[in-house]
């Protein structure tokens, strides 16, 4: 929404700007979170930030409390924060392409991805154990053992 940023206390215009509201839903940290836009000259900053410190319980966030809120409400998990992190460090152009890949969750993706091969794997080497051998059950399943395996060890080199 286009707005004018007044100052509460002496209703003085600091700017002229856009306001977007963010329903917890649909933010990134998951709470209802209001982003200002504004003209960026130093004074304006400073005028526009002014007016909001008046508001009792209006603060700047602290570096980092996006994230931390975010990851708390579980709308980013630790390799997307670190992820983040790298991306936000990142001084090169290969540095920002490889860390973004944490940072929109791809990391999380295949660590998803072979914690479930581990858990198949898993699963059918116990059945092999449970039925022991001489049944007709073992030899298709360790069959699927070695296959899933082969694919596991694939994933991990590539």
């Amino acid at each position: 929404m286009l707005c004018q940023f007044v100052n509460p206390v002496n209703r003085e215009i600091s700017d002229d700007g856009l306001v977007l509201y963010f329903r917890a839903n649909a933010s990134y940290t998951g709470e209802d979170t209001l982003e200002f836009h504004i003209h960026s000259s130093r004074a304006t900053i400073s005028a526009v930030l002014k007016a909001l410190s008046t508001i009792p319980g209006c603060r700047l966030a602290e570096p980092g409390e996006f994230t931390r809120r975010a990851f708390e409400a579980g709308r980013m998990d630790l390799t997307q924060v670190e992820g983040l992190k790298d991306l936000l460090d990142a001084e090169a152009e290969q540095q920002r392409k490889l860390t973004l890949r944490g940072a929109v969750g791809t990391t999380r993706r295949r660590f998803e991805s072979i914690r479930e091969q581990i858990i198949r794997t898993l699963a059918l080497v116990e059945a092999i154990i449970d039925f022991g051998e001489g049944e007709e059950i073992e030899d298709s399943v360790w069959e699927q053992c070695v296959h899933v395996h082969l694919r596991f060890l694939f994933k991990l080199e590539h």
